[in-house]
């Protein structure tokens, strides 16, 4: 299979408008691709991760200096009386022959620059570089890692947003439609063609739909919430996600062997584990080295007397040159016994990785299973929907006539409402399962998306596009036209990119119906919103 057939799964076919002005609420509208952005710019926890990245980079520069000399100024001024003359064997008479002798005090300057070079380390100097430069590569992959998390992250939460959103304006919608059929049946009980318990039910019927409308409200207020959590804003900050656009094209997963090939290769999480297995090496090569020869040369160079004017005269010049070597002959197995731990920690690495590897061949084989079944429910949950509102339509029209009864009108319009949040909540799923999957193989959700795609002929088409509740119908890859333009400098932004996050699973969110016993519990899995 292609690259280009590989990455142009269904499910994520979405195009998005960033529009550089506000809106007139004076909000900002951003596209999927400007949400990802401003999560890797101040998500903080992304943030804190790419520090680690100066951290790591600076410990190459400390291994590093150890293979260069060590120089070192050094000056002193003491003074001391030392009776050691007096206690020495050979001169224990000297009271007798001289007894008037007593030590003084002095007084000693020193000025003197000192030198050190490791000669030769049995390699230790070499393998802590290696390390250090292991630890800058296991800092990268964890970076990636983060990267990967946080995008995912903003990626769920915009699409619970854009569904929460959609949630609402579908009751919006439906309280509208029961607004006027309750204007119906008020004309028709005026001309005595409907009696007063259908008017007491067209009026009930309208008001059960008020409970609804706060609810989904308040569903989107918290989606929202979790989307500037994401993208580190204040609670003030007006934001809003600009409507996708959808179009058809359908396309073909690939098969389970080829995702988790693909994961293999990609995932930062399995080069970590490999990371880790070879800087254990490093340790091991630097704790041998302890144990080997060592040579070093060291230098002094300087002046010392009793006057500070000494110092400026060269007959007190003080000076060595010195040659060490050494070499550590026993230590009680000390060395041995930490590289025996160092090779147990290898070998449970190499298990981890192995389970490592099984877990993502599962993850795999879930996420996939779950896009299928995201997909088939879109596509059920669409066939529905369109049959509930002609069903709705030839209701309307029957009662108007007078040729249906009430009851089957409230009953269409009861399914109709169910059907569109339904096709609301596959199509989010179908893109929610698109981007775990594309998570789960190492991937961005928007990495190496196909050419763009023409651009809806009209704002009407893509309003009625987005009304028939067709988000993400099998398309062949997500596509950001060439006119998207940046409003970065709309918002306060970090001077660097910033956790990414990791998500721990969470149940499946459900969009219910709206009917009272069947409480709505809207896309609760995901972190941050608009």
């Amino acid at each position: 299979m292609s690259p280009r057939r590989f990455f142009g799964w269904p499910g994520l076919s979405l195009v998005f408008v960033w529009w550089m002005a506000p809106s007139l609420s004076g909000a900002t509208e951003l596209d999927l691709e400007a949400v990802i952005e401003l999560a890797l710019e101040r998500n903080p926890r992304y943030r804190e991760v790419l520090e680690v990245r100066r951290e790591v980079d600076a410990g190459v520069r400390e291994a590093r200096a150890d293979a260069f000399p060590e120089v070192d100024l050094s000056s002193a001024w003491s003074r001391s009386r030392d009776p050691s003359f007096l206690t020495g064997a050979d001169f224990e008479d000297i009271l007798e022959l001289f007894p008037g002798f007593e030590p003084g005090e002095q007084e000693i300057w020193s000025l003197a620059f000192e030198v050190r070079q490791a000669l030769y380390s049995s390699g230790k100097v070499r393998a802590g570089i290696e390390a250090a430069k292991l630890v800058v590569d296991l800092s990268e992959a964890r970076i990636e890692q983060a990267r990967l998390d946080t995008a995912l992250a903003a990626s769920e939460t915009f699409f619970e947003v854009w569904a929460a959103r959609r949630a609402l304006e579908e009751v919006q919608r439906q309280e509208a439609a029961r607004r006027e059929s309750l204007r119906v049946v008020d004309a028709r009980y005026e001309l005595g063609e409907a009696t007063r318990l259908e008017r007491l039910r067209a009026v009930a019927s309208l008001a059960a739909v008020a409970p609804e409308i706060a609810r989904y409200r308040g569903a989107l207020t918290v989606a929202r919430s979790r989307l500037r959590r994401v993208l580190s804003l204040p609670p003030g900050e007006p934001l809003e996600i600009v409507a996708p656009v959808a179009f058809d094209g359908p396309g073909e997963l690939p098969e389970i062997p080829e995702l988790v090939e693909r994961a293999w290769q990609n995932r930062p999480e399995l080069r970590d584990l490999r990371l880790q297995d070879r800087l254990l090496e490093q340790r091991q090569a630097v704790t041998r080295a302890d144990g080997r020869p060592q040579l070093e040369l060291t230098g002094r160079f300087g002046r010392r007397g009793r006057e500070v004017g000494d110092l400026e005269d060269s007959l007190f010049d003080d000076w060595r040159v010195a040659l060490g070597f050494s070499w550590s002959l026993f230590d009680a197995g000390r060395r041995r016994e930490q590289v025996a731990q160092l090779e147990s920690q290898k070998t449970q690495l190499a298990w981890q990785l192995e389970a490592l590897e099984n877990e993502i061949t599962f993850e795999i084989a879930s996420a996939r299973s779950a896009l299928e079944t995201a997909r088939l429910r879109l596509e059920a949950a669409g066939v529905a929907a369109e049959a509930s509102r002609e069903a709705t339509r030839v209701a309307r029209e029957s009662y108007r006539e007078g040729v249906a009864l009430q009851a089957d009108l409230l009953a269409a319009e009861e399914q109709e409402i169910d059907s569109e949040l339904e096709r609301i909540e596959a199509a989010r799923l179908v893109s929610t399962e698109t981007v775990r999957l594309r998570r789960a193989t190492g991937q961005m959700p928007l990495e190496d998306s196909a050419p763009p795609a023409a651009e809806a002929e009209s704002e009407g088409e893509s309003e009625a596009t987005l009304e028939r509740g067709a988000l993400l119908h099998e398309a062949p890859a997500l596509r950001c036209p060439s006119s998207a333009r940046r409003v970065a400098e709309s918002l306060p932004r970090f001077p660097a990119e910033a956790p990414g996050v990791s998500r721990a699973p969470e149940p499946e969110p459900q969009l219910g119906s709206s009917s009272a016993h069947k409480p709505f519990c809207p896309f609760g899995s995901i972190q941050e919103t608009r």
